[in-house]
């Protein structure tokens, strides 16, 4: 009797309710209500932002070394076989 009335529907949320009123300071209103989208990035946020940047241009500068290396290493092989089907440089199409 007493275990499925302390269970609720929805287990994971709890409303609590107080007779008491609730106060929040002026500043800790302001400082939420500064809070919005519109503000501009904060500094971390330029920081991380910067960060991925970064790594975006390190692995761009990566995978064309290794397009580079694929190409001629194609080309060794070609030349070494002969020229098949005339495969030649730039078969690999690089991405944009």
């Amino acid at each position: 009797m007493g275990a499925s009335q302390s269970k609720s529907e929805d287990e994971g949320s709890k409303v609590f309710y107080s007779e008491t009123p609730i106060q929040f300071s002026q500043d800790l209103v302001n400082q939420l209500s500064d809070q919005s989208p519109d503000t501009p990035p904060s500094t971390l946020d330029s920081h991380i932002r910067q960060r991925i940047q970064s790594e975006i241009a390190r692995l761009r500068e990566e995978e064309n070394a290794l397009y580079t290396q694929i190409e001629t290493t194609l080309e060794k092989e070609n030349l070494d076989r002969g020229t098949l089907h005339g495969w030649r440089r730039g078969f690999i199409p690089r991405p944009r």
